[in-house]
């Protein structure tokens, strides 16, 4: 029975049209960080990094410490790019990944003595004795801090005036037992813990974040690649990432082609890039360049991966590769750098705008290979991908709703309103979506799935720019004015 009234009410009524929410969507790095500098917890598990204060909280800071790759992608995200949030997961255990070291005749000057390897752990195996007598000095005695690269500094209480050299027994963070196994990951099936790459899964169940894109620096085996490529890719079974795998940092430029071929470097949602970054006697990994870099670039669009990364000043000084341990640096020219190109291959190279990113391709487009735009062009595939993540995001709240006529027209009207303002803000060159019978037969309607097709124009770079020169006698007239 209808309730009874007499007087006036009201009652807020759904509103036809629907804001699109847009999710954050970070880089993410697989890698290692200096955890004894911060939260020994930090093992497998994805951690927001917002600002150099998680970035202490973490790792102990955002400096560049060699050896450590998560360091790195920190240093080069507030440092460098400007860029924020990332995701960052470390995959050093240091349960698993550590080496007993001794140091001996440690100078102790002004009361201080500095350790030189990197990564110690700062706990109960860190033993110090008075290097002349053998003699413990007790934990009251002294105290423990990291300098900027990350080295153990120990400060010895005023009293320990006789103290003249250090013997120090520790354990330390040891990059070196990293296994392949270890990045690529697993999924405990009981408790269902994941481990390395699987972490990534738990990315947007923890922040509601949609990874852009996901490298794992230093980590440059064929088995990774393809790890790499499959978890990225699709995650959760549903969110649209690329990657960007390393090549190995020895590779010289009349090598990279024949590598990317024979060791299958050839894939839509990876883009690749040959040679180390440089800036000044600093050296990085490319595949974090890039993905921070392009970070950036999308940050000039709010946040839309609609330009292309390349051709815009990737805050470097070139590129170069290792032989040995020696740093090689290399200057390309246009030419050569376009030989690259062609193959599906970026890097940097001077130009009169600046050191620039040089690049549009991902590295499924090689003569004779893919030419499809959507998976060809860099901006065009990670657009696909954000517009596609974007209205899986806001359409949740529709499943499971009755799918009538209105509820269909609703769910088409809100996303061709989005696309619009795509389009208007000059990041699209034009969308639409249908929702065709064709597409959706009686039997799959009977199941529950409907369809709705996505139109999108994309936009393309400008790649190649020809300016045509023709001499145009008419102009002789000129010379018969007065």
């Amino acid at each position: 029975m209808a309730k009874f009234q007499h007087g006036t009410s009201y009652k807020e009524m759904p509103s036809g049209l629907k804001i699109f929410a847009e999710t954050q969507t970070p880089t993410v790095i697989v890698g290692t960080g200096t955890i004894n500098m911060g939260d020994m917890s930090c093992v497998n598990k994805p951690i927001l990094i917002q600002n150099s204060k998680d970035a202490a909280t973490y790792f102990g800071g955002a400096n560049n410490i060699k050896g450590f790759t998560i360091n790195e992608a920190l240093y080069l995200a507030f440092n460098v790019y400007n860029v924020k949030p990332i995701i960052v997961i470390n995959v050093l255990n240091p349960g698993e990944h550590k080496t007993a070291h001794t140091e001996q005749d440690i100078v102790v000057k002004d009361f201080k003595a500095t350790l030189e390897k990197i990564g110690i752990i700062n706990d109960e195996n860190l033993i110090i004795k008075n290097g002349e007598t053998s003699t413990l000095i007790a934990k009251e005695k002294y105290s423990c801090s990291f300098d900027n690269e990350g080295k153990l500094i120990i400060t010895l209480a005023k009293t320990e005036t006789s103290v003249k050299k250090l013997e120090v027994s520790y354990n330390f963070l040891d990059v070196g037992k990293l296994k392949e196994t270890d990045v690529i990951g697993s999924i405990d099936p009981q408790t269902l813990e994941a481990k390395g790459l699987e972490c990534l899964k738990e990315i947007f169940p923890k922040y509601s974040m949609i990874p852009s894109c996901v490298v794992a620096p230093d980590f440059s085996t064929a088995k990774i690649r393809v790890a790499l490529d499959a978890k990225s890719a699709v995650i959760n079974d549903k969110w649209a990432s690329m990657s960007i795998p390393e090549m190995p940092n020895t590779t010289k430029y009349g090598e990279v082609i024949a590598f990317k071929k024979e060791k299958n470097y050839i894939d839509a949602d990876q883009a690749i890039t040959w040679g180390c970054p440089y800036l000044e006697d600093e050296v990085f990994h490319f595949s974090t360049v890039m993905a921070l870099h392009m970070q950036s670039v999308d940050a000039q669009f709010g946040g839309v991966p609609c330009e292309s990364p390349s051709n815009k000043n990737i805050k470097m000084q070139g590129v170069g590769y290792y032989e040995g341990s020696t740093f090689k640096k290399v200057n390309l020219d246009e030419a050569e750098a376009n030989l690259l190109n062609e193959n599906g291959i970026s890097t940097i190279i001077r130009q009169p705008n600046g050191t620039v990113f040089w690049g549009n391709r991902t590295s499924v487009f090689q003569p004779g290979g893919e030419t499809d735009p959507k998976d060809v062009w860099i901006p065009v595939k990670r657009m696909f991908k954000y517009i596609g993540n974007t209205i899986m995001l806001n359409n949740t709240v529709e499943v499971d709703k009755g799918m009538t006529p209105s509820q269909a027209k609703s769910i088409e009207t809100n996303i061709n309103v989005w696309l619009n303002s795509l389009t208007n803000d000059n990041k699209l060159l034009g969308g639409r979506v249908e929702f065709k019978p064709e597409e959706n037969s009686e039997q799959d309607m009977i199941a529950g799935k409907f369809k709705w097709h996505i139109y999108l124009g994309a936009i393309i770079p400008g790649e190649s720019l020809e300016f045509r020169l023709e001499y145009d006698s008419k102009y002789l007239k000129l010379l018969f004015q007065r």
